[in-house]
């Protein structure tokens, strides 16, 4: 996987290598999960669904990746973090399943509650 740093008006440095192995997982997906101010990076584990974050450390570093739970398998492959949906001060993830969206509010330290469904007719729009 590379990464490009942004520079500032819409400019980018050149792609660096965070590491191999990351065919393992599905597309990952960036916020501040652990609350740190740092980016961290998520992605589905194709052998058994389980959602893992492996938190930023800065200069394009991170942890070990961290298991945060089995069974997304069905949101794999529209995850994303759209932000602070909530207003909390905490990343949120979604994803659609069966065209229904979903939300994860963010509680900090790579935790996320329940799903919470936002009803259907989402599909077109992932």
């Amino acid at each position: 996987m590379y990464v490009w740093n942004g520079k500032g008006d819409n400019q980018f440095g050149a792609a660096q290598a965070v590491g191999p192995g990351w065919d393992a997982y599905t597309r990952p997906i960036g916020g501040d999960f652990n609350g740190d101010g740092i980016g961290d990076l998520a992605a589905v584990r194709k052998t058994d669904h389980t959602l893992v974050i492996w938190n930023g450390r800065g200069a394009n570093n991170f942890t070990a990746g961290q298991d945060v739970g089995p069974g997304w398998e069905p949101y794999a492959s529209t995850l994303m973090s759209p932000g602070d949906i909530n207003h909390n001060g905490r990343a949120d993830l979604a994803a659609t399943r069966d065209g229904t969206l979903y939300i994860w509010n963010g509680r900090g330290d790579n935790r996320f509650g329940d799903a919470q469904s936002r009803g259907p007719g989402w599909a077109g729009h992932f």
